[in-house]
């Protein structure tokens, strides 16, 4: 596993989580993925925005014309249901109203 783990994680982000976790003490390989996950896992807050970014952005493709409603509709369907699933307030909020 270890050298699945140098094989495939960027030494620029390997090398001080490790550091940090040699100097706690804990050289394992469950403290360094915990340690990389918490470092580099994506935050709700980030999640949401993404997401939110990405309802609008397809929003604008329709005012822009020229697309095929089905393949639009399509696209749409999956995004409202992902930012229903994130309570997003451009779906469920005071947004929803005023878009």
């Amino acid at each position: 596993m270890w050298t699945w783990v140098n094989a495939t994680v960027n030494p620029q982000l390997l090398a001080p989580a490790m550091m940090t976790l040699v100097e706690q003490k804990k050289s394992t390989l469950q403290a360094l993925i915990k340690a990389l996950r918490t470092e580099l896992a994506s935050t709700s807050i980030s999640t949401i925005n993404l997401v939110r970014a990405q309802y609008r952005a397809h929003l604008q493709k329709a005012k822009q014309g020229r697309v095929n409603p089905e393949s639009w509709y399509t696209k749409w369907h999956s995004l409202y249901a992902k930012a229903k699933a994130y309570k997003i307030a451009d779906i469920d909020g005071l947004l929803a109203v005023q878009v």
